[in-house]
């Protein structure tokens, strides 16, 4: 507890910034959003590039016929 309020308190030296960079500075709803967010985008992409796949896979069978 000692330590959160210190990183809270005192002046930002490059220490502490590199714990911001690793560590959140977010509330746990806004990085519950955040995530899924990411997750729904890399579902999206997921899917678009099963398509892309199975759409060369056709275009190759017809070709070869």
């Amino acid at each position: 507890m000692y330590v959160f309020w210190a990183l809270r308190v005192a002046t930002p030296v490059p220490f502490q910034k590199q714990l911001h960079s690793i560590f959140s500075n977010e509330s746990e709803v806004a990085m519950w959003n955040r995530l899924e967010d990411e997750r729904i985008d890399s579902d999206d992409i997921e899917r678009m590039s099963d398509a892309w796949a199975k759409l060369e896979v056709g275009l190759g069978t017809e070709e070869s016929e």
